[in-house]
């Protein structure tokens, strides 16, 4: 990673050298090229450079009826499966999937490009990131993963598909025990649990339930600062096949976003066989040109 530094003016090399001021007037800093683009101001290593401004993908403020097209051809060059075609769907096939989220909260930027680190970040936000808050229902929830290419190019590195990756998040995301339980005592979204039990009688009672696969497990990578115990009792956060896996987002970011929620389904949109013909009034171009090739 090139960490470049942003000045407010560009200076030469030897007055950065000298540790002096930046003075506008004899560096003036170019604010658009000669087609009218707008450029920054870099200095990467030492010494002036312009560069143009990199587009980026708005903001999102809800995801309430957003649409989310996957990055087919980054999934191509990452190497990864597009999620359609982990349902049993051909690359080229058109597929539309429908899911719910009922919370998303902030994504997370990784500052690492270590696959390990960024799995373990992963696993500790959808431990953070439960269907009914707190207190939710059900120890396990369906949810969306969203992760921009260059976050799945560094987990590649590790991690050969996205089922291998689900595979070691299901080992890794595991919420402690006592948490579970103290949060699904004092805020469950049922009923109130303190007249039928105790904290401590509620505690073995999620402990045997088969459904929240409580076990030993060793502490996570985040806790292990405040925990002491090399294994604490956990249950798990993820079941398999419960998490959509997608490439989204531009290139310019290192993101990647988990959405709690319902489940999803998927079906294919079949079209006429006379598409083209039907489209190209329209000025439209032929569904060959939006193929990707070489599908494997």
């Amino acid at each position: 990673m090139v960490l470049s530094l942003l000045l407010p003016c560009a200076a030469n090399a030897a007055s950065l050298a000298a540790g002096y001021a930046c003075d506008e007037e004899v560096c003036p800093i170019p604010t658009v090229n000669e087609f009218n683009q707008p450029v920054y101001a870099i200095v990467s290593p030492v010494g002036y450079h312009a560069v143009e401004m990199i587009r980026q993908s708005p903001r999102l403020d809800t995801l309430a009826g957003k649409i989310f097209a996957e990055d087919e051809e980054a999934c191509r060059r990452v190497g990864w499966t597009p999620y359609h075609v982990t349902q049993g769907y051909a690359w080229n096939d058109n597929t539309v999937t429908a899911a719910s989220a009922l919370a998303y909260g902030n994504n997370v930027t990784p500052a690492t490009n270590d696959p390990e680190k960024i799995m373990q970040l992963m696993a500790f936000d959808i431990t953070e990131k439960q269907q009914n808050g707190l207190g939710n229902t059900n120890p396990q929830v369906y949810r969306t993963l969203l992760t921009t290419e260059p976050v799945a190019a560094d987990l590649k590195k590790a991690y050969a598909d996205k089922g291998e990756l689900e595979d070691d998040l299901i080992k890794t995301a595991r919420r402690p025990l006592y948490i579970r339980v103290y949060a699904n005592y004092w805020a469950n979204t049922g009923s109130v649990q303190s007249e039928q039990y105790t904290l401590e009688e509620y505690y073995g009672k999620l402990m045997r339930d088969p459904q929240e696969q409580a076990a030993q497990t060793d502490t996570p990578e985040w806790l292990k600062g405040v925990v002491k115990q090399k294994q604490i009792w956990t249950i798990a956060a993820m079941n398999k096949g419960e998490t959509a896996m997608l490439l989204a987002g531009d290139s310019a970011r290192n993101k990647f976003m988990t959405a709690p929620g319902g489940g999803y389904v998927t079906i294919q949109i079949r079209l006429p066989e006379n598409w083209d013909e039907l489209v190209a009034p329209l000025g439209c171009e032929p569904l060959s040109h939006f193929e990707i090739a070489n599908e494997g």
